[in-house]
């Protein structure tokens, strides 16, 4: 049983690096998820990793410096899971 079973989280910037890692790691904790980057081919990357690992993730292209973009992926995780109990928004993760 992980930490964050049952809990719904958002990471950003979790195309590679830091938020690459962040969002395996909730995923091992049981995280329902739904990573976000502006690289779609990094993010396809990391939800095949999680999946690899026996997690799931929703990966959703946005941009976290624009509202629109945030109200999306931040509905979506509502939408689809029926609620919101954390979002790890890596620094840096916005465009510049």
């Amino acid at each position: 049983m992980g930490r964050l079973d049952n809990k719904v989280a958002i990471v950003t910037g979790a195309a590679s690096g830091i938020g690459r890692a962040s969002a395996i790691l909730f995923a091992r904790e049981g995280a329902r998820l739904v990573i976000v980057d502006q690289n779609g081919e990094g993010l396809a990357e990391t939800a095949k990793l999680i999946a690899k690992d026996g997690g799931s993730a929703q990966a959703m292209t946005a941009d976290t410096g624009r509202e629109e973009d945030v109200r999306s992926f931040v509905n979506r995780a509502i939408q689809n899971f029926g609620g919101l109990d954390a979002i790890y928004a890596k620094p840096g993760s916005a465009a510049a």
